[in-house]
């Protein structure tokens, strides 16, 4: 089941909304699939958004 086109990169909200339903019934399916949809969305809300970990340069005395 796809939510997208095969030719673009990006989903809409709604799209995005289409993926949670999908999953949603795939990560619990002994739930009722609104209450499975609800449960996932609470725990996407609930998550503090992407972790960026980059490297930071080592002050080496070269530059300075």
């Amino acid at each position: 089941m796809r939510v997208k086109p095969r030719a673009s990169r990006k989903i809409d909200f709604e799209g995005f909304q289409q993926a949670l339903r999908i999953l949603a019934e795939k990560r619990y399916p002994q739930k009722d699939p609104e209450e499975a949809y609800l449960t996932l969305v609470n725990h996407v809300c609930q998550s503090k958004g992407p972790k960026v970990h980059s490297i930071q340069p080592e002050a080496t005395g070269i530059f300075e």
